[in-house]
C-alpha cells in the first residue's frame, strides 16, 4: 500500500506518452472533480458537542481526481483534497487534531485496482481508497464531513460474479492531519470479508469483521451479521440490518449487538411521494462495573442523515424511531421531512456523540433514557450543468435524560446553505 502512489504516477506517465500514428492510446485518463461551499448557523451546539457556544461555519472543500484505465484491464485513481473553514469561533487547536473542518491538502485516493483478472472473477485493489458496504451502514465514506470521516488504506482479494460477490479485505482508518500529510493510521487494524448476492432488486449481504487495537484499550472486537436491502425509488423499499459484537476489552467480555430495521413506500403519483420509517437499535451496557463490556462500537457507517442531520447521536447506546416523507415535485427538485425519536439504549451507559466519545452520562440511570427529539427539514435541487444546491433547517428538542444531567437542556437549532459544483 506504501508503493501504490508510484506505482500510480508510473501508469499515468506511460498514458500521456504519444502513441504511434496507428495505434491506440495505452492509457484511457479521465479528469474529474468537485468544489462545495457549504454555510452553517449552530445555536446550541457546535462541532465539539451540545450546550456549547453558538455557531457560524463556512466549509470549503475542493477535490480534484485522475482515472487511468489500462486496456490490459488494470485502473488507477488519484484523487487531491483541499478543505478549510471560516467565521467559527472555534479555533483548530480547540478542535484537536481529529477536526472534521480542514485538511490542508491530501491524496484522498491513490488506488490501483484489477478487476476480471484474465477473464477471470479475480480481482485486487490496493491503496487509499473509499469502503462501501452494508448498505451503508457497515462501511461508508462519510462524505457529508468537510473533511470526510472514514479513509482508508486497505488491500482488497476481489471475487466478482454476476449474481455473487466475496471481497475479503485489510485496512488501515487514516488518522486526519490538518497541516501536514494524512500518513499515519488509527492505533487498530481491520480484516474481514463480506459477501453479497444480487436477486433482481433485493441485496443480500453477510460480513464479518475482526478489530485488533494495537495500543489502550486492549481489544479484539469481532462483528458478524446480515442485511437485506431493497433500494426506494419504486413500490416497497427496506433495509434489515443485524450485527453481533464479542470478544475482549481491557479483560471484560463484549456482548453487544445492533438491529436496523427500515420500510417505506414510494407511491405512484405526482410527485412520487414517499412515506417512511425506521427503527435502530444498538445495545448499550446496562451494567458498567462488572466483567462484561455491552455496548455496541458503531461500526465505520454514515453518521449524518441516517441517524439525523444534526449529528447529535451514533450508532452506540442508541435506540431511534423515524418517521420520513418525501415528495419528488420535478426531475431536479426533491423535499425531504423526517422526525427522529431518540432514546439511550441503557441509561446507565452514555450518551455518545457522532465522535463516538461520551457526550453526557449518568451512572445511576435515574435520568431515564429520554434523549430528545430532532425534526429535519431538506431541499435539493439540481438545475444542471453538474450544480447541486442542498440547503436544510433542523431542530432538537432535549428529553429529560438531559434535563436530569448536569450540562444544560437548552433546544438547538441549525440551518445550512450548501453549492457545489461537480464537473
Amino acid at each position: 500500500m506504501v508503493r501504490a502512489p508510484a506505482a500510480l504516477l508510473a501508469l499515468l506517465a506511460l498514458g500521456m506518452r504519444a502513441p504511434a500514428d496507428d495505434a491506440p492510446a495505452p492509457v484511457d485518463l479521465r479528469a474529474s472533480g468537485s468544489f462545495r461551499l457549504r454555510y452553517e448557523h449552530l445555536e446550541g451546539f457546535n462541532v465539539s458537542g451540545y450546550g456549547g457556544p453558538d455557531d457560524d461555519l463556512l466549509l470549503g472543500r475542493a477535490r480534484v481526481r485522475l482515472d487511468a484505465a489500462s486496456p490490459l484491464g488494470p485502473t488507477a485513481a488519484l484523487e487531491l483534497q483541499s478543505a478549510y473553514y471560516w467565521l467559527s469561533r472555534l479555533r483548530l487547536d480547540d478542535l484537536g487534531n481529529a477536526t472534521p473542518h480542514r485538511d490542508d491538502l491530501d491524496v484522498r485516493i491513490a488506488l490501483l485496482e484489477w478487476r476480471q483478472i484474465a477473464d477471470t472473477p479475480l480481482g485486487i485493489s490496493v491503496g487509499r481508497q473509499d469502503l462501501t458496504y452494508g448498505a451503508g451502514r457497515l462501511f461508508a465514506p462519510m462524505n457529508w464531513g468537510n473533511v470526510g470521516g472514514n479513509w482508508w488504506d486497505a488491500a482488497r482479494l476481489l471475487w466478482d460474479e454476476k449474481s455473487f460477490n466475496l471481497h475479503a479485505l485489510y485496512a488501515r482508518r487514516v488518522r486526519i492531519e490538518p497541516r501536514a500529510l494524512n500518513r499515519h493510521h488509527a492505533p487498530f487494524h481491520l480484516a474481514g470479508a463480506i459477501g453479497h448476492l444480487h436477486i433482481d432488486a433485493v441485496e443480500p449481504e453477510v460480513f464479518y469483521l475482526l478489530k485488533r487495537n494495537e495500543s489502550a484499550p486492549d481489544e479484539t472486537r469481532h462483528t458478524a451479521g446480515a442485511s437485506l436491502y431493497r433500494r426506494a425509488g419504486q413500490g416497497w423499499d427496506g433495509l434489515l440490518w443485524y450485527a453481533v459484537q464479542t470478544g475482549e476489552l481491557d479483560g471484560r467480555d463484549i456482548r453487544a449487538w445492533a438491529l436496523l430495521l427500515h420500510g417505506g413506500h414510494t407511491f405512484e403519483a405526482p410527485g412520487r411521494p414517499r412515506l417512511g420509517f425506521e427503527y435502530n437499535r444498538a445495545s448499550g451496557d446496562p451494567t458498567p462495573d462488572d466483567r462484561h463490556e455491552g455496548t455496541f462500537d458503531g461500526v465505520y457507517g454514515q453518521i449524518a442523515q441516517p441517524y439525523g442531520w444534526m449529528n447529535f447521536v451514533m450508532l452506540k447506546n442508541l435506540e431511534e424511531a423515524v418517521l420520513t416523507g418525501s415528495l419528488q415535485p420535478s426531475s431536479s427538485l426533491t423535499a425531504t421531512l423526517e422526525l427522529h425519536l431518540f432514546r439511550l439504549a441503557e441509561p446507565r451507559d452514555a450518551w455518545y456523540w457522532s465522535t463516538r466519545q461520551p457526550e453526557r452520562r449518568d451512572p445511576t440511570g435515574r435520568a431515564g433514557a429520554d434523549l430528545g427529539r430532532e425534526i429535519d427539514f431538506i431541499l435539493g435541487w439540481k438545475p444542471g450543468g453538474g450544480l447541486e444546491v442542498l440547503a436544510g433547517v433542523a431542530r432538537f428538542w432535549p428529553g429529560t435524560y438531559l434535563r436530569r444531567t448536569e450540562g444544560g437542556a437548552r433546544p438547538a437549532n441549525w440551518w445550512f446553505l450548501q453549492l457545489q459544483w461537480s464537473w
